[in-house]
């Protein structure tokens, strides 16, 4: 054979199998990304739910939360509870809940969601790739869900997610205001008690201080459309009781109480059960704010039919102010004291001798209570947080000892005889239904004009006050009428504190 026509068919050979080894490197790739673009759970809500352009989207949830701002949560956040209604009605709500992540780092969401359209079992977590939507591409943690399928209770229910809004219009929210988080997405089917139980073990190894559990929820669904009608009389008020008292076990993080308050009223929380979950996930280990709450029928103005929305966060259970800080705290108001009653002079003393943390310097409430035995001798405090603990305690030790109207000034000679009690507060939080105050857990506030007056928790319980009684007294305190916690104008909230005093130091 001629040697030049062997070599010529060899590069022809050679060159056709590199071009067909190139073209099925090709194919399989474009097969390989089709098949991951097919993985992409696509958007169900765009253009209905919530505007179908990124930047039209955009300018929504950043006007939402643009026109809330985030409260003193007193520690991290790890968790919320936030409805899933259209942006229109419940997005308020949804903004006044996610304006609480701030600057916080968080790499993992975790979205627990009631599923309204497919009849679930137990729980399903999907194996897509990511969720989409106008703003871009959520990604799935995968190892996270392959780790939560491993349990007997979880497997994977496609069809179950596919039109599901409640998981997806949160999504949004978290893209606007978290840089880069990958997703957990948890439909929560039929569960009974044992399986709310086991849901909750199998989340609780992922809740780790980077990672944010997020139950989205709508409250009350009342209405014939809704086949929930247990009042049709003062349905506002009702509604208000209903709801709130759902959220006063929520607060106490009462998951069996919960559920049974679901089964002796039927409330319509269509997000019952993922609540329930979290709540045994977090076991009484976190501490509940209510952040909003309203109705659909008070945006409407007719109750023919209202959906209730209600946001609340959870940060963990810990006292504003450790043992160490406390014992600072208190031997400054005690070196303040010496040195005020001493001779009535500004006190010469530099924080700098005083080890002071950065939830010292957190504002906050702050009354400073002096007693000569069990006698009351000079209370005086700020309500709102004005100032960080270490001024407010300062300032309110001198006002103490000087300023308390009901009292002369403490003497130097009586100084060293007065024992020093400290209590800071937690931010007001208002009260629309006078069922969720807590007595001896709750403080009080009253306002109606220039009138106010103030009762910290202690005061019932000292004084065997029951409820009725505690509101009584509030309105005497502010020098109201018995009862004006009622009347138009008045403005009722509750607050809880820290309470420490020099006898209780080791």
């Amino acid at each position: 054979m001629n040697t030049g026509v062997f070599s010529h068919r060899l590069f022809l050979f050679a060159f056709i199998s590199v071009a067909f080894g190139f073209l099925s490197i090709t194919v399989t790739a474009t097969f390989a990304a089709c098949a991951q673009e097919e993985d992409i759970r696509p958007s169900a809500l765009a253009g209905s739910w919530y505007p179908a352009e990124a930047d039209a989207l955009q300018k929504t949830v950043d006007e939402l939360l643009g026109q809330v701002s985030a409260p003193d949560l007193y520690g991290e956040l790890r968790a919320l509870i936030v409805p899933h209604a259209g942006y229109q009605y419940s997005g308020f709500a949804a903004a006044v809940g996610y304006k609480c992540i701030g600057k916080q780092e968080i790499g993992r969401v975790i979205i627990l969601a009631p599923s309204h359209y497919y009849p679930l079992r137990n729980c399903s977590v999907p194996s897509f790739s990511a969720y989409r939507t106008p703003l871009g591409d959520v990604p799935l943690d995968v190892e996270a869900c392959d780790q939560l399928r491993k349990n007997s209770l979880i497997g994977e229910i496609r069809k179950a997610h596919e039109r599901e809004h409640s998981i997806e219009i949160q999504l949004p929210f978290l893209q606007r205001t978290l840089d880069e988080f990958k997703l957990v997405p948890v439909l929560i089917g039929s569960l009974d008690d044992n399986g709310i139980k086991q849901a909750a073990e199998a989340l609780r190894p992922l809740l780790d201080n980077t990672t944010l559990l997020v139950v989205s929820s709508d409250f009350t669904h009342y209405g014939a459309r809704f086949e929930y009608e247990p009042f049709k009389t003062d349905i506002a008020r009702n509604l208000r009781d209903l709801d709130y008292g759902a959220f006063r076990l929520i607060v106490d993080g009462d998951c069996d109480k919960f559920m049974e308050y679901k089964r002796s009223t039927g409330i319509t929380a269509c997000g019952a059960l993922p609540i329930a979950v979290l709540l045994a996930a977090k076991s009484g280990g976190s501490l509940s704010m209510l952040l909003s709450y309203y109705t659909s029928a008070e945006m409407t103005g007719s109750y023919e039919s209202s959906v209730s929305y209600g946001a609340f966060c959870f940060t963990p259970k810990r006292i504003l102010l450790n043992e160490a800080e406390q014992q600072t705290m208190l031997r400054l108001s005690r070196d303040v004291l010496k040195s005020w009653t001493a001779d009535g002079s500004e006190p010469q003393i530099s924080l700098s001798n005083y080890n002071v943390t950065p939830a010292l310097t957190r504002k906050a409430g702050v009354f400073v209570t002096l007693k000569k035995g069990s006698d009351l001798r000079g209370c005086i405090g700020t309500i709102v947080d004005v100032s960080s603990v270490v001024d407010a305690v300062f300032r309110n030790t001198q006002n103490a000892a000087t300023r308390d109207p009901r009292f002369p000034p403490v003497t130097a000679e009586e100084a060293d005889s007065l024992s020093i009690e400290i209590s800071v507060l937690t931010p007001l939080q208002p009260v629309v239904n006078v069922n969720q105050i807590r007595v001896g857990v709750d403080g009080l506030v009253l306002q109606k004009g220039s009138n106010s007056g103030i009762l910290l928790p202690q005061v019932p319980t000292e004084q065997g006050w029951n409820l009725d009684q505690f509101l009584q007294h509030i309105c005497l305190k502010a020098g109201l009428p018995v009862g004006s916690h009622n009347s138009p104008g008045a403005k009722l909230f509750r607050f809880q504190v820290q309470k420490f005093a020099e006898k209780d130091q080791p």
